[in-house]
């Protein structure tokens, strides 16, 4: 992703997954996060990464991306 003129805002994302359990086996909610831009022309990438047991990561995952709280990106991706 390429954006200019941010300098000062943030990239917001959700990132729904399967459902993984937590270590306590609780069904873990989706990922959110933020990230602050930091220079006028910011370019990022926003992934995961599958960690042991791989077993309970199969199906389908969604990252959404906002920017002024404005949905810009939508993924959808499967893990079999």
């Amino acid at each position: 992703m390429h954006i200019k003129g941010g300098r000062g805002k943030k990239i917001e994302y959700k990132i729904n997954h399967p459902p993984l359990k937590d270590k306590y086996g609780n069904i873990d909610r989706p990922f959110y996060g933020e990230i602050y831009i930091n220079t006028n022309d910011y370019k990022i990438y926003i992934g995961d990464c599958i960690w042991e047991p791989v077993c309970d990561k199969n199906g389908k995952w969604k990252i959404n991306t906002f920017f002024n709280k404005e949905l810009i990106v939508s993924k959808t991706f499967y893990i079999i």
